[in-house]
């Protein structure tokens, strides 16, 4: 039987440091649905774990590949 990871809460100054976003920039992404919603372990506590940042930035990360694939092919057309 293997156990499973713990997946650790990441508080404010990591995620900060781990996505190079504001504090401003990720609230204003939480309201608009573009950046995960943090999680309350305890009252006045707030962290987002850190499958989901890593989730959330593999998505990004696609969007961004497939952007440049579609970027690519419409320069091929062109020519």
């Amino acid at each position: 039987m293997s156990t499973k990871p713990l997946d650790r809460i990441l508080r404010e100054p990591e995620v900060k440091r781990v996505t190079g976003l504001s504090r401003t920039t990720r609230w204003r992404g939480v309201k608009a649905g573009t950046f995960p919603a943090p999680v309350e372990p305890t009252p006045g506590t707030i962290g987002w774990f850190e499958s989901v940042i890593a989730r959330w930035q593999a998505e990004l990360r696609a969007k961004a590949e497939l952007s440049e694939r579609n970027t690519e092919h419409q320069l091929a057309i062109e020519k």
